[in-house]
């Protein structure tokens, strides 16, 4: 298993795992900050099955080509570091 598939999961966004019930909670149409995007399991249900526009902050840059798929705009970014998201 690479690292990009460390934590890379699918679910079905109608069942009771908590990954379904925070989708639930953020809705439809929303415009969405993901912070450890991973491979996008949750990216893509949110951009898939609620119609939302996800914006994903991943620290591994193969995870962060993956999630590439279902989010707008991947940044690959150390957020433990205070310039990781300085222009």
């Amino acid at each position: 298993m690479t690292d990009a598939l460390k934590y890379d999961y699918a679910f079905d966004p109608n069942d009771d795992s908590t990954a379904a019930r925070v989708c639930r909670l953020v809705g439809e149409h929303k415009q969405v900050l993901e912070l450890g995007c991973a491979a996008g399991a949750m990216s893509k249900v949110l951009a898939h099955h609620y119609h939302c526009t996800v914006t994903g902050v991943e620290f591994n840059p193969d995870a962060a080509q993956l999630a590439r798929a279902f989010c707008k705009e991947v940044l690959v970014a150390d957020l433990d570091q205070s310039h990781a998201l300085s222009p």
